[in-house]
């Protein structure tokens, strides 16, 4: 086996095992405070061997200034303790190209003067980006899923109660049916599952989310439904009410308009237009009674009732008219929290 004695062997190999690592290697001769910086170090962040000089200014320019300080504290901890205190840290530079370079630095004070000075230190760094946007990753996925929990305990809290305000309104006229609560928990169910589908906490489309609350109800009663609908995207809290608008207008449909109609139809549509929704809600039925169109602002209608409450949830105008059947209009008004 081949002995390597001389000083010149060993830095070449300790070089070599450095540069064949990936990592960065440095040697400060902290008596003449000469510095010596490996190719692969300045390669780490996008300069050349002839581009980058040895010394102190040439790397600490393009450390973040927050983490030099710091960094400094530390490696002074390691002389006072005599290397007890180990040098290891993390610091950022600026990777020539303006990128951030995460570097794992590790460093020693090797060589010491008879009067206990610190006359040599040696380290190397090592590029751990990859590493560390993983783990910024994953803790800003941790920190979404703790708010997603906190939301969603939110707002199933706040939806149920919506659901038994309806239950009890309806209860008051004395007529409630099981199949009004169904359609109401599937609606919010509906909402959710969409939501979950993504994978993430986030908007889905509205014309999605409205045929997925219609078809249900409709699937047994011969219904044609027509949508047309922009291209918009919302989240939960404009969802739920608006799928339990347009269920209650469909179950009144059903119960109401089409008791002699052998075609039967309901056409919704949804647009958008600058910071507004328009929805319009038309069945081909019989129309509205004059004492429902005169009843907007009473309590006379409680279905009527609920899909204003709802419309007003979502700073909403709710119109009625008769049109070749009965037609529901909502104007939205949009504000940052929809």
């Amino acid at each position: 086996m081949k002995q390597y004695n001389t000083v010149k062997d060993l830095q070449l190999i300790s070089e070599n095992v450095f540069e064949c690592s990936m990592a960065g290697f440095w040697d400060w001769d902290m008596i003449s405070d000469e510095e010596y910086l490996s190719p692969r170090f300045k390669k780490m962040f996008g300069y050349e061997d002839h581009e980058m000089e040895n010394n102190h200014d040439s790397w600490q320019e393009i450390v973040f200034k927050e983490d030099l300080q710091p960094m400094f504290d530390l490696f002074q901890r390691h002389i006072d303790s005599k290397g007890a205190v180990p040098f290891e840290t993390t610091i950022r530079y600026r990777h020539k190209n303006g990128r951030t370079i995460y570097v794992r630095c590790n460093g020693k004070v090797v060589e010491w003067t008879e009067d206990g000075k610190p006359a040599r230190a040696i380290g190397s760094h090592i590029d751990i980006t990859e590493e560390k946007e993983l783990q910024l990753q994953l803790s800003e996925a941790l920190s979404q899923r703790d708010f997603l929990l906190s939301e969603v305990h939110h707002r199933v809290k706040n939806n149920l109660n919506m659901i038994l305000v309806m239950a009890r309104l309806k209860q008051t006229e004395k007529r409630i049916e099981l199949t009004d609560i169904e359609d109401a928990i599937v609606t919010t169910a509906n909402a959710y599952e969409s939501i979950y589908k993504k994978g993430e906490f986030s908007e889905i489309m509205i014309e999605d989310y409205l045929n997925r609350v219609i078809q249900p109800i409709i699937k047994d009663h011969n219904i044609a439904l027509l949508i047309e609908a922009d291209q918009i995207k919302k989240g939960l809290d404009f969802l739920v009410p608006i799928g339990l608008i347009i269920s209650e207008c469909v179950n009144n449909s059903l119960k109401h308009a089409f008791k002699t109609k052998l075609e039967k139809v309901i056409r919704l549509n949804i647009r958008k237009e600058n910071n507004a929704i328009y929805l319009s809600y038309h069945d081909n039925g019989s129309g509205f009674d004059q004492c429902i169109l005169n009843a907007l602002d009473t309590l006379e209608s409680y279905g009527i009732f609920i899909i204003k409450t709802l419309a007003e949830q979502l700073n909403g105008n709710l119109y009625l008219s008769n049109d070749n059947g009965a037609k529901i209009e909502i104007n939205i008004n949009l504000s940052p929290a929809h």
